[in-house]
């Protein structure tokens, strides 16, 4: 099992600090999930013997971590109990180790452990912006696990300071606000200009994630569990997807048309082939990524888009393509690329090459004439999806003072 935690120099460039267990305190509980919870580290104690044998890049990464361990961060979004543009000092690392009440069933250890292992593995042969680092990890590697002390196994990560699902509720209340201005003749103009970049800003959002998600699939990895839980922000406002304990290497065999794989990840967020327990591949990801891409057009949840569909049907039977409600008010090839992305049929839906690259032209054009004459015409109109009842908050989002 050492050897699954060691990755080659020809898979990555990246060296990660080897830890001791007595070497980091943890502070503050930051998250839990079914099998792991993540504390931030408060210090490290780093010990001169446990050093010795080391290479000098790895002894280099554990100076750097105990010497960086606070930093600066500003809030990027405005929130009902900060201001933006609010600094303040957190600290920078967190450590991901499993819960505690594990160590009570050996059969669930072993899996969660499998899984961390693995994530471990996936986190060092990545490098990219948009991925949350790895910094450090049990300096005994796998060999951590035979104790069966659920703490004696961990991961040293990046911080996260916010998810997107938070994001999505700030924009929300940002949009309203910029909204309500739009009466005033005085404020109208410069209101109209957060509006556009707010909308902008979503965008980069959606353009980040499938520039990731792209990085993953070119290396032949599947997340299998992409949501709005799943991706956050570090101190410095960049977007970061995090929590891989599903993620895997795609087999070498593929069985009609796709891979066999157990059927796992989000319900909301599942593919219908994966939800069918059938053979899947990459594209279950795109499905993923066009859920999360409708969250960020309409500032809603999916569960605000079930509408006829109970929470059962979803479970139990596949939904039709795109049965997330499109508001008409969006662009038309956002429109487009949302229904391409919820496609039930895996071989209709685009790659994340496709995706990234309709994005990054998007961004750099960033709309047409015949938008600018639809967001006119929408201009103090609701957006609202008639077919779903359920109101969106992206209405007049495209304008620009220039369009009034």
């Amino acid at each position: 099992m050492n050897k699954l935690l060691k990755p080659s120099e020809s898979q990555s460039e990246k060296v990660v600090a080897p830890i001791a267990t007595s070497e980091y305190q943890v502070g503050r509980l930051i998250g839990v999930g079914g099998f792991s919870s993540v504390y931030e580290v408060s210090s490290f104690s780093l010990h001169e013997s446990f050093s010795q044998g080391m290479t000098q890049p790895e002894q280099l990464a554990r100076e750097y971590l105990s010497k960086h361990i606070v930093q600066t961060y500003r809030r990027y979004c405005h929130t009902k109990k900060k201001v933006d543009g609010h600094e303040y000092e957190i600290n920078r690392y967190a450590v991901k180790r499993l819960r505690h009440e594990l160590a009570q069933d050996e059969d669930r250890f072993e899996r969660a452990a499998i899984d961390l292992i693995l994530e471990g593995q996936l986190l060092c042969t990545m490098n990219h912006p948009n991925i949350i680092g790895l910094r450090g990890w049990n300096g005994a590697g796998a060999d951590a696990f035979r104790s069966l002390v659920y703490s004696d196994y961990f991961l040293i990560l990046d911080r996260l300071v916010e998810s997107l699902d938070e994001r999505i509720e700030d924009w929300r209340g940002l949009l309203r606000k910029y909204r309500s201005r739009l009466a005033f003749p005085w404020l109208k103009q410069k209101a109209m200009t957060k509006i556009h970049n707010l909308f902008r800003a979503r965008i980069q959002v959606a353009h980040d994630l499938a520039s990731a998600i792209e990085y993953m699939h070119d290396r032949r990895i599947i997340n299998r569990d992409i949501k709005a839980a799943n991706i956050g922000f570090c101190a410095k406002g960049v977007l970061k997807c995090y929590d891989f304990g599903l993620s895997r290497f795609l087999p070498e065999k593929m069985v009609d048309g796709g891979y066999e794989m157990s059927p796992v990840g989000t319900k909301l967020f599942m593919a219908p082939e994966v939800r069918a327990k059938k053979t899947y591949g990459l594209p279950a990801d795109v499905y993923s990524y066009g859920v999360v891409l409708w969250q960020v057009l309409s500032l809603a949840s999916p569960r605000d888009g079930l509408a006829t569909h109970s929470r059962a049907k979803i479970e139990e039977e596949n939904l039709k393509d795109c049965w997330l409600p499109i508001c008409s008010c969006w662009p038309d090839d956002l429109q487009e690329l949302v229904r391409v992305c919820l496609a039930s049929n895996p071989r209709g839906r685009p790659s994340m090459t496709q995706v990234r690259s309709f994005l990054d032209g998007y961004l750099q054009g960033f709309w047409s004439t015949t938008d600018q004459q639809r967001w006119r015409r929408t201009l103090l109109r609701d957006s609202t999806v008639e077919a779903r009842h359920i109101t969106v908050e992206s209405k007049t989002s495209l304008l620009t003072p220039e369009d009034l």
